[in-house]
């Protein structure tokens, strides 16, 4: 009771309480003090290698959130692993050297089903307006232009059916 810092009768409640919970006596009492039964030794040794095992599995714990490890499946379209491609392996080397990073480069649509899979982990998909149940962060918001040799519009601002009708250039899909 001294060296838990405890009062002695509180003590002798908890060890009573469990001697009757686990329906075996712990301890020999005698007016020289207390010394463990076979029960009490068993009991002791097992805990010993119950809070052993707990404080391995804490440490183990804390080294996995500091030193992640593991295959990260990550989906991007081919036009944005271009840029961000190489940088992004190349960081998540440095910072976290045992996790191996597989990219996946297809259109925005595959990889939206891949990800609903669950064959990717996480995905840069241009919005199609619709997330399906996926947790969304958006990235980049940006601005598209009309680039014609005719003059500008005088609000600088082009409508969708004023830019359908202008003669459009398309890649070949050769």
């Amino acid at each position: 009771a001294a060296r838990l810092h405890v009062a002695q009768s509180a003590l002798s409640e908890q060890l009573a309480q469990l001697e009757d919970e686990l329906g075996v006596p712990l301890f020999a009492r005698s007016p020289q003090g207390v010394s463990p039964t076979a029960f009490g030794q068993l009991f002791y040794d097992r805990s010993l290698d119950i809070l052993h095992r707990l404080s391995e599995a804490v440490e183990s714990v804390r080294q996995l959130g500091q030193n992640p490890r593991g295959t990260v499946a990550v989906g991007m379209p081919e036009s944005v692993s271009i840029v961000l491609g190489l940088p992004l392996l190349q960081s998540v080397k440095q910072r976290f050297p045992d996790v191996h990073l597989r990219l996946t480069e297809d259109l925005s649509a595959n990889l939206k089903e891949r990800l609903t899979e669950g064959r990717l982990d996480l995905a840069i998909l241009f919005d199609d307006g619709m997330n399906d149940g996926l947790s969304t962060e958006p990235l980049v918001a940006e601005r598209l232009y009309l680039v014609s040799r005719g003059p500008a519009s005088p609000t600088n601002a082009v409508t969708l059916s004023h830019a359908l009708t202008s003669p459009l250039v398309l890649p070949d899909l050769r």
